[in-house]
């Protein structure tokens, strides 16, 4: 029987198995998280639904700022005008106390 001592030297190991670069997005996220985010711009339908994700999630992060609330302190209290049981139809001008308007609404609107 003879014996083997492993000499240290690979090199034909480096030979028979390619070895890939990893990039360092993929050691950062590791190598299945790398390949969910690289399946997410692969095809077109893939691309399109990350964008109007994305798309949604600013709008959402954007909403405090695109519809302040009237009142801060309580920002579920819906501002009232009159205490009428028919509710009065849109757009028809408040008799008493207003609500705010947004600070983009004036470059917005025309009037």
């Amino acid at each position: 029987m003879t014996v083997v001592n492993p000499t240290g030297n690979n090199e034909l190991l480096g030979d028979a198995v390619a070895m890939r670069n990893i990039s360092r997005l993929e050691r950062f996220l590791g190598p299945d998280n790398y390949r969910v985010v690289q399946g997410l711009f692969k095809t077109p339908a893939a691309v399109i639904g990350t964008i109007l994700i994305s798309f949604f999630i600013l709008i959402a992060i954007g909403a405090p700022f695109l519809a302040p609330p009237a009142n801060p302190n309580d920002p579920y209290s819906i501002p009232r005008d009159g205490f009428k049981a028919e509710p009065k139809p849109m757009g028809t001008e408040w008799n008493s106390r207003p609500p705010p308007l947004p600070v983009w609404w004036k470059a917005v609107s025309l009037f």
